[in-house]
């Protein structure tokens, strides 16, 4: 039986953590023993979603202590009374050594005593994680999994070489990713490959013929109803959707615009929806444990994201053949045909996304010819033993 860690810095509601999720239902409890390490808690209600057979480890590290950006971190191991690891992060911040997880010192978080035949960090992107699979657990392989880009997110993987040296294969989840990543750490080539991710289709499919209890959002023939799923943050762009959607009702459209999920930014954008006069063009949904009944149901499926590595969301999107609006963050090229099974915009262009929506709007026929396309690209998409091989 082969024992696999998974670890990451905590589990929520995001597109990663609903990958893994995807990753351990798949796998087989009779050839494999899985164990998910989280350094704290954050979601209880993805945390649920482990399947039972699945060890879960927390090690219920101080966020605050560990994880929180430099500043705050300093702030914490002052009140501890550790001045010098305070005024070493200071410094190395200052002086741009490293980032501020691998500068974090980990001599008192405990490792982890058994071994394992492969351990992931399955979000390189933590180096906190980074750090602590190269130092503190032992195991025959270990595999970075690189969920996100680093040309607009600014995370510099170089920053973190001695602990990456550690690993022995890194997968990338598009092919744009992995070449950012061998553009900052080149030493990697021969040990970086590219494995997509997958989606349970039948899964999605049978969710998405479930009831909405919402019904009135899409029963209006003459609106059209566009969708946006994906937690409330910066990172993806619902500040981008609110002015397009300030030019759609200029331009006469009549449309519904749902936002599905939650986050640190909800009153931030509720009050921006306010300040725009959209209380009648968007409605906050909250997060749907199912958002697959509103995705088969809307006209139009928009992802404004500034950078993605490979979008699950677009993915389930293509699975259930809507036609789809994207901004062109990493990997959209990889995920997306432009004009041919969907249309891609530049970010941050909000003229330009409005005029693709219009289009669509304006053109049943297209709409036709994208859900087609996806459809019979849907028999294609990548199978699990990719992941596994990885393993």
């Amino acid at each position: 039986m082969k024992k696999i860690l998974f670890a990451l810095q905590t589990m929520v509601m995001g597109g990663v953590e609903k990958e893994l999720i995807t990753v351990l239902q798949e796998l087989d409890p009779k050839e494999t023993e899985a164990t998910v390490l989280v350094m704290y808690e954050q979601d209880a209600s993805i945390m649920e979603k482990i399947p039972c057979w699945v060890k879960v480890i927390n090690l219920n590290i101080d966020r605050n202590y560990y994880c929180a950006d430099t500043w705050a971190v300093a702030k914490q191991r002052i009140r501890k009374g550790k001045l010098f690891e305070a005024f070493s992060l200071i410094a190395k911040k200052l002086l741009r050594i490293g980032q501020t997880g691998s500068n974090i010192n980990i001599k008192n978080i405990p490792a982890l005593d058994e071994q394992y035949d492969t351990a992931v960090c399955y979000h390189i992107h933590s180096p906190l994680t980074v750090k602590y699979i190269a130092k503190k657990v032992t195991a025959q392989k270990q595999v970075g999994w690189i969920h996100n880009d680093f040309s607009t997110s600014g995370y510099r993987a170089d920053k973190i070489k001695k602990y990456l040296n550690c690993y022995d294969l890194f997968v990338a989840v598009s092919e744009k990713i992995k070449l950012e990543f061998l553009n900052l750490c080149p030493a990697y080539t021969s040990k970086t490959k590219t494995v997509y991710n997958f989606l349970n289709q039948k899964e999605i499919i049978d969710k998405s013929l479930e009831p909405i209890k919402e019904d009135h959002f899409f029963n209006n023939p003459s609106r059209f109803s566009l969708l946006t799923v994906g937690r409330l943050e910066n990172q993806k762009g619902y500040d981008i959707a609110i002015q397009v959607a300030k030019i759609l009702k200029a331009r006469g459209l009549n449309f519904l615009w749902c936002f599905i999920g939650s986050g640190s930014s909800e009153s931030e954008i509720t009050k921006q929806i306010s300040d725009f006069d959209l209380c009648d063009n968007i409605k906050l949904l909250g997060r749907k444990e199912n958002p697959y009944n509103y995705m088969k149901n809307c006209d139009i499926y928009i992802q404004p994201s500034r950078h993605e590595g490979y979008c699950l969301t677009v993915i389930e999107a293509k699975i259930l053949a809507k036609p789809i609006v994207i901004t062109d963050f990493a990997g959209a090229n990889e995920q997306i045909k432009n004009g041919v099974n969907g249309i891609i915009v530049p970010c941050n262009d909000t003229e330009k996304i409005a005029d693709a929506i219009m289009s669509l709007a304006n053109n049943s026929k297209q709409m036709l010819e994208f859900s087609r396309a996806l459809e019979e690209e849907r028999r294609c998409l990548q199978g699990f033993n990719q992941i596994l091989e990885c393993l």
